[in-house]
């Protein structure tokens, strides 16, 4: 008998079919691969989050000046509900889409390439 997980939401089931496509298949620096990023995004009305911060994972060290780049951890909260969400996505972000960047650290990579270690992230992220 394989471990119950539970069931897995749609949304998630979704997100799990294109990740991480975005991301590339080769290390682009092997010296800086790693680096974490806490990341606060600008405020968006429309939603009237109280907070939307993320965790970002440069899994292929493919940031550069002008966009940082990898696996994104989101965290949000509704501000009327008080409800999180946690999603994982690959997309590129311009930095001045974010109010503050913080590098908080490095993480050694756990596979031989960044997509498979980025789709690892992923699914411990989301306890599948």
């Amino acid at each position: 008998m394989g471990k119950n997980h539970g069931k897995i939401s749609d949304d998630n089931f979704k997100q799990s079919m294109t990740f991480p496509q975005g991301i590339p298949w080769n290390f682009h620096d092997q010296n800086r691969i790693g680096d974490v990023y806490v990341v606060v995004f600008k405020a968006n009305q429309i939603n009237r989050k109280t907070a939307h911060h993320a965790i970002l994972i440069d899994v292929a060290e493919s940031s550069n000046d002008q966009v940082l780049e990898g696996a994104l951890l989101h965290l949000t909260a509704a501000m009327l509900t008080r409800v999180v969400e946690l999603r994982v996505e690959d997309n590129p972000w311009p930095k001045d889409y974010f109010y503050e960047i913080v590098r908080i650290g490095r993480l050694v990579p756990t596979k031989l390439n960044p997509q498979r270690w980025a789709f690892e992230l992923h699914h411990k992220v989301l306890g599948n």
